[in-house]
């Protein structure tokens, strides 16, 4: 069964994100992968807040994302 609430997409190069749209929270329960590594990023956000990052990670192409993104999320 295909959940059509959960996505999964390469934002860019190094990073894989999957998305669930929580119908019952209302965020978006979202999982930032790195490729080349086994480095996570795990959060619950509001729609606006996942629109961000992902603009974010598509300008911030490279090692250093995983380091910085909870900085910024």
């Amino acid at each position: 069964m295909v959940d059509a609430n959960k996505q999964t997409f390469d934002v860019n190069s190094r990073h894989v994100m999957s998305v669930n749209f929580n119908g019952t929270s209302g965020l978006c329960d979202v999982v930032v992968s790195e490729k080349q590594s086994d480095r996570t990023f795990i959060k619950s956000m509001v729609l606006n807040q996942y629109n961000q990052l992902v603009d974010w990670l598509r300008e911030n192409d490279h090692g250093f994302a995983m380091n910085s993104i909870r900085t910024y999320f």
